[in-house]
């Protein structure tokens, strides 16, 4: 968090800027080109914890591995998971 406030108020010539404060993860959700304007450089990969993560029963739910926001997701989901793209 203090790199990404450290970027943000030493970049010029920006009034505006959409920046996601998140790592470098492999499989990131987000688009984060404002990052790179502001000179945020997200260092963290949680990849290097997915075994730890996936071994977690929460990370067997199928609704919560598709969507953001694990497995709170699933609460009142009752789409077929299978026409998600």
């Amino acid at each position: 968090m203090v790199r990404l406030v450290q970027s943000s108020l030493g970049a010029d010539n920006i009034h505006f800027e959409v920046v996601y404060g998140v790592s470098a993860n492999q499989r990131g959700w987000y688009a984060n080109p404002g990052a790179v304007k502001i000179g945020y450089v997200p260092l963290e990969n949680a990849e290097d914890h997915v075994m730890e993560v996936e071994a977690h029963p929460d990370s067997e739910d199928e609704v919560g591995r598709l969507f953001q926001g694990g497995p709170f997701c699933s609460i009142e989901f009752d789409g077929a998971t299978d026409r998600v793209e």
